[in-house]
């Protein structure tokens, strides 16, 4: 399945149990990335008359891992919080799988792949680089490479080029 977004105003979840990870794109550019625990802080850096496109990325349920299910309903919890905040500033919702924009490319692969189509001003904003064996920031890499994929930056697993 191939993300095919029309909007440039993208506003990118990646969820944790106790917090997310949340990225901004206005007119198709990173101008925010941070870590979030409420939604409103995600609203708090909205334009207020852009109407944006949340695209959270949703848990799968996979039988092997039922140990982790009740971190999924924690997940669950936290991605329909920030549905009634997109709902009600009237934004649109897509929700996405891991698999549909990040496939099974590891984490720190993924990331130097989506660092390399940030301009020089979006990498500025993320707290860490990809490069650097103590990056930590993972879920806030997620959430920017998941807005890059959906403006088609990069296909599915940070992969450049057509």
């Amino acid at each position: 399945m191939k993300l095919q977004l029309t909007s440039k105003d993208i506003v990118a979840i990646d969820p944790a149990a106790t917090r997310f990870a949340f990225a901004v794109f206005d007119k198709g550019v990173l101008t925010h990335c941070a870590y979030g625990k409420r939604p409103h802080e995600v609203l708090e850096v909205l334009q207020d008359t852009v109407e944006y496109l949340w695209v959270l990325e949703s848990p799968q349920d996979y039988d092997r891992f039922a140990v982790a299910h009740g971190d999924l309903d924690r997940l669950r919890a936290v991605l329909q919080r920030l549905s009634v905040a997109a709902k009600s500033r009237g934004d649109r919702i897509l929700r996405v799988t891991p698999h549909v924009w990040k496939g099974g490319v590891p984490k720190r692969i993924h990331h130097k792949r989506v660092w390399q189509v940030l301009l020089k001003t979006e990498r500025d904003r993320l707290p860490d680089d990809p490069h650097h064996e103590t990056y930590s920031a993972h879920d806030i890499h997620d959430a920017v490479a998941l807005g890059v994929t959906c403006l088609q930056r990069v296909r599915r697993g940070g992969r450049h080029g057509r």
